[in-house]
């Protein structure tokens, strides 16, 4: 039996797998020692084959776009925020250094995480109460506070579900693929041969996450998606 592409790869290497495997059902489909009744098969195959690879297709376009060009905007927001929260830190501080930095917990979260940002309110938080308690001005890092509150806040309430959505349909996408293939072997199986079912799937490396090719040997979808 074939070696079949790993369940948790991406929804883009799942794309490219369906399209190898198409390209090899359409050669088999033009050679001329397929008999009329398996060509009439194998065209019924590639039809089928064709609706799942446009279904993936749109589902990774969907999913990729957003990623790219709408979730990209929430991000920068709070890269924005957290910067700006820096400068009025930085300056704070530089006319009250007694107060210095507190930090919100023991464990630095990962830059780039919503808890890190989170972490980074908090300590704009606690810095403006320790002004405040000093009788100092603490409106400019509340205010920068706030902004980074915010920016998470639209991430977690704009772009998360909106992704979660788009996520789900990628996963159907694939699920539906997987399944397509199974019944397709079975069929194929059953006009031509086990060999000729197996003979449509391209090797694979990595762990059978990726497809093989030495002329595209640089993967770009090692994202989720």
């Amino acid at each position: 039996m074939a070696e079949k592409l790993s369940r948790g790869a991406s929804g883009l290497r799942h794309l490219r797998w369906a399209r190898e495997i198409y390209a090899t059902l359409a050669a088999h489909a033009e050679a001329s020692e397929v008999s009329e009744p398996q060509r009439a098969a194998l065209s019924k195959e590639l039809t089928r084959l064709d609706a799942r690879i446009q279904g993936l297709s749109g589902a990774v376009k969907g999913y990729r776009d957003f990623l790219e060009r709408e979730r990209v905007r929430y991000r920068g927001a709070i890269r924005a925020a957290l910067h700006a929260g820096e400068e009025v830190a930085r300056a704070s501080i530089e006319r009250w250094p007694k107060l210095g930095r507190t930090p919100t917990s023991a464990r630095e979260p990962a830059p780039g995480t919503l808890a890190h940002a989170r972490a980074r309110a908090g300590e704009l938080r606690a810095l403006a109460a320790a002004l405040r308690e000093s009788g100092g001005d603490a409106s400019r890092v509340e205010a920068a506070a706030s902004r980074i509150e915010g920016a998470i806040r639209s991430m977690q309430t704009e772009a998360l579900p909106r992704q979660r959505a788009l996520k789900a349909s990628l996963e159907m996408a694939v699920s539906g693929l997987r399944e397509a293939l199974e019944d397709m072997d079975g069929r194929l199986a059953g006009v031509v041969s086990d060999a000729f079912a197996d003979s449509l799937y391209p090797a694979l490396t990595r762990g059978c996450a990726i497809v093989a090719d030495e002329g595209d040997e640089d993967d770009d979808s090692a994202a989720r998606a």
